[in-house]
């Protein structure tokens, strides 16, 4: 064997050993783990040996393995007895073989009565989780019930919480997420109401309070955008391509100065705490980035206020390709692009080299400065409101305000009502003219570039979608015979249990009803399902005595706007006469209609939480006897006049109304009961007094689209047509 023969066997003799040496290496870690050691709280290299010749040689072990030791025996009974922490509630809960895959909402309300606790969960944690799709609907819920429906139903997590955390947590949650992913996004949602959740020894998690912070909000959250709503609210939009941190630095200039914008990196997720309106826009701008071609591209977007967005994108494109930009190594011109975005004055600029985006921004702001010498002539056309209104409320905005030269407003139509409004502080440059044109609808704005874009903005807040609200009115009379002979009220209250009627009355709700006979009390009925309430409460009271529903409206009335149905005849009535002096005879006689019938009046008033305040006026009146002395009729009238105040949907009753009618009339024999002195044996005079009284319920739907609306609309037809088929029944039933 050669010299370089025998080289060789040594080191392949030498990578042996050292394969060997690897092994035993490998298998003494692993029996380590499985006594117990595990990879958490793990001795270094050297206190486990120090540790394993100590206890081979029967000698006690140095200081820091029994600190290691007395560690991990603290633990173990901190697992068996979590009871001991003070002032925690704990429960030990049995562990489950089986990790659940998907959660509804229904499975999570079986759980809304459960008393308020902390679980202890010894499954221990798995490093390779599967998703959990979640369908999560919270609405102003305990923290507790949503604790348990969540953590330790869904994910099996190990949580402590302090029993003096009492607190209401909204927020609506869709998709699939790791246990690691859930508590990271929910960490965040708690951090909306200043608590936190931290992990502990033992994998047991702790929520725990924090201090307040500037910009935490308890709006709720939101996974979907929920139309219609009002005030702030919170949304968590998820995002597939697109960097969290980019995307919430890049939409920042388009929220509210109080907007808070939280990320998730667990999850590439953003939460956002804004308007809807604000948080739409953001929305349907980062869906529309949100895709593959963005992934590997730098982009952002520049807000724009004085210069319109397409002016400005085509300079930029021109300075861009004329000042040497594509000389440099790696640019030419599918480097950018740059895109103007009409509707909201931006510009997006998308490009494969970041450094080019700063480069856009120092041009932006120096190009957006309009002129302010010269003055143009534009047409804003109305879209929603009244161009009169509008011209009247911009110089409210603008009159007050100092310019260089003075400002005037003109309008060709004075609006009939004055709205006030809140002054907002804007500063015009130049002259301003403003013309109302009703024919058409628009309003002509005379002025400089820059003041124009500040009037536009203002135009576009005000130029809206007025709020809608569908009041549904059912007018009944009753006849008080038999059971209801005391009145509607004290039915209800004293055959409660008889009736199944969704609601219960507030006796602690009066309604001041104007009546030409005085001012009586009515009853106050809330309800959340107005249908159920309505078949209900006509069902009980047909089964009892007459109903008759003298009106059934449904009234859209536009926010602020009062509208009005009258259902009736005009009655001439004689207001005023002329005599003659020296004759004494009337020469001419002065004619006032008057309306009878069902008149119904409503101003609803829809508040920022989507209260309908309205003020309600409902008469029911009916032409009387014929005065001879006056030729003139007389008239019954029953009215009530109240400002209530009912959530979307709910059903407002108004009771109190009654009517006492006496009649009387000959009845008898033809012939012979007029006979002298016989006459009374084959006849007589009858009287009769009828009493009855009149109920109004009110139900307010608020209108969010034209959808809706129409749906509206087709439920309460079918209302209607039921209430007549249960009154059609319920008189056949008492006939039978």
């Amino acid at each position: 064997m050669n010299k370089g023969s025998q080289e060789k066997a040594k080191g392949r003799v030498l990578l042996g050993l050292i394969v060997l040496l690897l092994v035993l290496v490998s298998w003494t870690w692993g029996c380590s783990i499985i006594n117990g050691h595990g990879t958490k709280g793990f001795p270094e290299t050297g206190e486990l040996k120090a540790l394993t010749q100590a206890e081979s040689q029967g000698k006690q072990p140095s200081k820091l393995s029994q600190a290691t030791k007395k560690k991990e025996t603290e633990e173990q009974q901190a697992k068996r007895h979590p009871e001991k922490k003070a002032g925690l509630l704990t429960q030990e809960a049995p562990v489950q073989s089986t990790t659940p895959t998907t959660a509804s909402v229904g499975a999570i309300a079986e759980h809304s009565s459960m008393q308020p606790s902390s679980h202890v969960r010894t499954k221990p944690e798995s490093g390779n989780e599967p998703a959990v799709h979640v369908e999560l609907a919270f609405d102003n819920a305990d923290l507790y019930e949503v604790l348990d429906a969540t953590l330790y139903e869904l994910f099996k997590v190990n949580y402590m919480v302090d029993p003096s955390l009492r607190t209401k947590v909204t927020f609506h949650l869709t998709g699939n997420y790791t246990r690691a992913q859930f508590i990271n996004i929910f960490n965040n949602i708690l951090q909306l109401n200043n608590l936190a959740i931290v992990k502990g020894p033992g994998n047991i998690y702790k929520v725990v309070r924090r201090p307040a912070s500037a910009g935490v909000s308890n709006a709720p959250l939101r996974t979907e955008a929920v139309e219609g709503e009002i005030g702030d609210i919170t949304r968590l939009i998820r995002l597939r391509y697109l960097s969290a941190a980019s995307a919430a630095k890049n939409i920042k200039p388009f929220l509210s100065k109080g907007a808070t914008t939280v990320q998730d990196t667990m999850t590439n997720s953003i939460i956002i705490t804004d308007t809807p309106d604000n948080i739409a826009k953001v929305a349907s701008i980062l869906g529309a980035l949100d895709v593959p071609y963005f992934k590997d591209i730098s982009w952002r977007l520049f807000p724009l206020r004085e210069v319109e967005a397409g002016e400005i994108a085509k300079d930029l494109d021109k300075m861009l390709k004329s000042g040497g930009l594509f000389k440099r190594p790696g640019v030419n011109e599918g480097s950018f692009q740059i895109l103007p975005i009409k509707t909201m004055n931006a510009i997006l600029v998308v490009t494969r080299w970041p450094s080019i985006l700063e480069l856009v921004e120092q041009w932006a702001e120096a190009l957006d400065h309009a002129d302010e010498s010269g003055t143009n002539v534009y047409v804003y056309f109305v879209q929603n409101g009244s161009a009169a209104e509008l011209s009247d409320l911009l110089k409210q905005v603008f009159g007050g305000t100092t310019s260089k030269k003075t400002t005037e407003i003109k309008t060709i139509v004075k609006p009939k009502t004055k709205v006030g409004v809140e002054r907002i502080s804007a500063e015009v440059t130049g002259e301003v003219q403003i013309i109302a044109d009703e024919t058409n609808n628009a309003i002509v704005i005379k002025a400089n570039n820059r003041d124009y874009m500040l009037i536009k903005r203002v135009l576009e807040k005000l130029d809206i979608v007025p709020r809608q609200v569908l009041i549904d009115v059912l007018v009944a009379e009753v006849s008080l015979t038999g059971a209801l002979k005391y009145g509607i009220e004290w039915f209800l209250q004293g055959h409660r249990a008889n009736y199944t009627i969704q609601g219960a009355l507030d006796n602690n709700v009066t309604r001041a009803i104007n009546t030409p006979l005085g001012s009586t009390t009515g009853f106050s009925l809330g309800v959340y399902d107005p249908i159920s309430f309505m078949r209900g409460l006509i069902t009980a009271l047909g089964s009892e005595s007459d109903v008759n529903i003298l009106s059934a409206p449904s009234i859209l009335a536009i926010d602020n706007k009062e509208a009005t149905i009258e259902v009736g005849e005009e009655v001439p009535t004689v207001t005023g006469q002329t005599t003659s002096a020296t004759t004494g005879t009337t020469i001419t006689n002065t004619i006032q209609y008057r309306s009878t019938g069902i008149i119904l009046k409503v101003t609803p008033h829809i508040n920022s939480s989507g209260l309908v305040k309205m003020e309600v006026s409902q008469e029911v009146s009916e032409k009387g006897e014929f005065n001879t002395a006056l030729s003139s009729y007389s008239f019954l009238n029953r009215k009530a006049n109240t400002t209530l105040v009912a959530e979307d949907g709910q059903t407002i009753a108004i009771g109190g109304l009654m009517k006492t009618n006496r009649s009387t009339s000959e009845a008898g024999i033809p012939w012979l009961r007029k006979i002298p002195v016989l006459g009374y044996l084959f006849g007589g005079i009858e009287k009769e007094t009828r009493k009855t009284e009149l109920i109004i319920l009110i139900t307010p739907h608020v209108i969010k689209n034209r959808a809706e609306a129409d749906a509206i609309t087709r439920e309460f037809s079918r209302k209607v047509q039921g209430l007549k088929e249960l009154l059609r029944r319920s008189k056949q039933e008492k006939k039978s």
